[in-house]
């Protein structure tokens, strides 16, 4: 007996080597500057900023002298910062998908088509990220007030914290696509894809068993990749700026600079840009054989 999900993982093999083969070095920089900017969202979503007070505090502790309206200005423009990484991420999201269905990375006309799904998914996100920080202050303040609640609080968060991370799998991996085959909005398709994925809840869990197994052994495979790129930078930079050194050109501060440039470079284009085009590739193809 075979499921979707495993059906799915040798087409998806095909069709990313069918895509990015032969190597079309216009194609990769494109989808380089996509991914870049589809990874970064775990580190663009806005966090709540800490409070002034607090960090007055921790300058006054450091010898650092700022005014309360210097560290207000840190934190606007950081959140700032925090909502428009998260906007392209979000945007990139749907450029990314768009552009393997359609098997065309124009990335000018993707990206304007795609900013009001973008704008949708960023808000999903930040309400999503509200209602958790809510949840997590109510608990932590319960807490709080009595002790013995702590424990039953944090076996509680665990489950909560998984089914919250599977259920933006399922919508990254299924509403996106949803919404720009169906040409909808994302409570629309959240409506029409949701009947689906319960009728073939078993079908979704074999899914989510395999992402993260496949997850996994990317993440080693890519930690591999990580420690390969720094031995070849190493040899590459760091002997010729050894040997200037010895012979009295200091070079060190520029070898360093140029080795992490370069290890971004080949982290994204050599390692995410197939890592990700097999993921979304694999979500696609498992959401055409479940809802379509």
């Amino acid at each position: 007996m075979s499921w979707h999900a495993t059906d799915a993982i040798d087409e998806t093999v095909e069709k990313t080597k069918d895509f990015l083969m032969p190597f079309d070095l216009g194609l990769w920089s494109r989808l380089a500057l996509v991914v870049f900017f589809v990874g970064s969202i775990s580190l663009s979503v806005p966090l709540p900023p800490l409070p002034p007070e607090a960090f007055m505090a921790l300058t006054e502790i450091s010898g650092i002298g700022v005014s309360a309206a210097f560290i207000a200005g840190i934190i606007a423009v950081s959140f700032i910062i925090g909502l428009g990484m998260l906007f392209l991420s979000s945007v990139f999201n749907f450029v990314l998908f768009q552009g393997l269905i359609e098997e065309n990375f124009d990335l000018g006309s993707l990206f304007s088509q795609n900013i009001g799904r973008g704008i949708q998914f960023m808000s999903f996100q930040l309400v999503a990220l509200l209602a958790g920080i809510i949840f997590l202050a109510g608990t932590f303040a319960l807490a709080f007030v009595q002790p013995l609640f702590l424990i039953p609080a944090v076996i509680v968060l665990i489950p909560l914290a998984v089914i919250s991370g599977i259920v933006m799998t399922l919508v990254h991996d299924f509403v996106l696509p949803e919404m720009i085959k169906k040409d909808t909005n994302l409570i629309t398709s959240l409506k029409s894809v949701y009947p689906d994925l319960k009728d073939q809840s078993f079908e979704v869990l074999i899914y989510v068993v395999l992402k993260i197994a496949i997850s996994l052994a990317v993440g080693f495979a890519v930690s591999f990749g990580s420690i390969a790129a720094i031995i070849l930078l190493a040899v590459v930079l760091g002997i010729p700026a050894a040997i200037l050194s010895m012979i009295g050109i200091p070079v060190g501060g520029i070898a360093i600079m140029l080795g992490l440039i370069g290890f971004v470079i080949l982290m994204v284009f050599i390692v995410a840009v197939p890592v990700n085009v097999f993921m979304y590739f694999y979500a696609l193809n498992v959401y055409e054989k479940l809802l379509e």
